[in-house]
């Protein structure tokens, strides 16, 4: 009976060590995942999107991978444009 117990301990023991571990390893690639990553635009991204989009659609989205212009229509709705 005694053994048994031991061997449950150590079974748990290593159970609990493996998770805690795993744990442990997951959260060190996360933080060095975040601090490491660079989430920033740079101005010539900025400026090259507003370049390819027309002046009269304007720009949608702007992200560090992609540009995306706005609809013409969607931007002469909204009542905070003057339009020109």
């Amino acid at each position: 009976m005694e053994d048994y117990q031991k061997e449950e301990r150590l079974l748990v023991a290593s159970i609990a060590s493996a998770v805690s571990k795993s744990i442990l390893y997951i959260s060190v690639c996360i933080t060095f995942a975040l601090l490491f990553s660079k989430c920033a635009i740079d101005h010539e991204a900025i400026v090259q999107c507003e370049d390819s989009c027309d002046s009269s659609r304007g720009i949608k989205e702007v992200t560090a991978w992609s540009c995306e212009c706005g609809e013409k229509e969607a931007i002469l709705e909204t009542p905070w444009v003057i339009q020109r």
